[in-house]
């Protein structure tokens, strides 16, 4: 013999195949916490009736006076454009994180803002549209305005009893 028994041989190759189950179960708890960049399912800041106060694009600003009938509606999962007071268009929307709108849009955001996408009724081909809610603003930003083919609708929320 050569000094090494069979049992001692099995005792090492056991701790082996323990470390190493060891190892893939934390590898294995250390993946699944990965923060989810997909699709985003918290819409509450969103949800909510708000009417276009600015529109934004190669055109001298427009700013909307209150009242004007141009209304967005969004619950958790659909939405309803109104021109005039009139339903233009409605469907189902999504959000999905996206952190490209520098680069769609063509212009600079403060941080942390536009990092998300919204799509419309599925269609993700269309251009990306990015939206943002902050004091109570909602906004859109979509095209790039480098090209002049960019715009940023501005939404002020409404009361709940729209």
């Amino acid at each position: 013999m050569t000094g090494c028994s069979v049992r001692g041989v099995n005792r090492i190759y056991m701790k082996l195949i323990v470390r190493f189950a060891l190892a893939v179960l934390i590898m294995s708890s250390v993946a699944s916490c990965k923060k989810d960049h997909g699709s985003t399912s918290d819409t509450s800041a969103f949800v909510g009736n708000w009417e276009l106060s600015q529109v934004i694009a190669n055109m001298p600003t427009i700013n909307l006076a209150s009242g004007n009938g141009n209304v967005l509606t969004l619950t958790a999962n659909t939405y309803a454009f109104r021109e005039n007071g009139q339903l233009k268009k409605n469907g189902t929307y999504t959000l999905k994180d996206d952190v490209t709108a520098e680069q769609n849009v063509c212009l600079v955001f403060a941080a942390g803002t536009f990092t998300k996408r919204i799509i419309f009724d599925g269609d993700e081909s269309a251009p990306k549209t990015f939206i943002d809610v902050t004091n109570n603003q909602l906004s859109l930003a979509s095209g790039c305005f480098a090209d002049d083919s960019g715009s940023k609708r501005i939404y002020k929320r409404l009361p709940t009893e729209y």
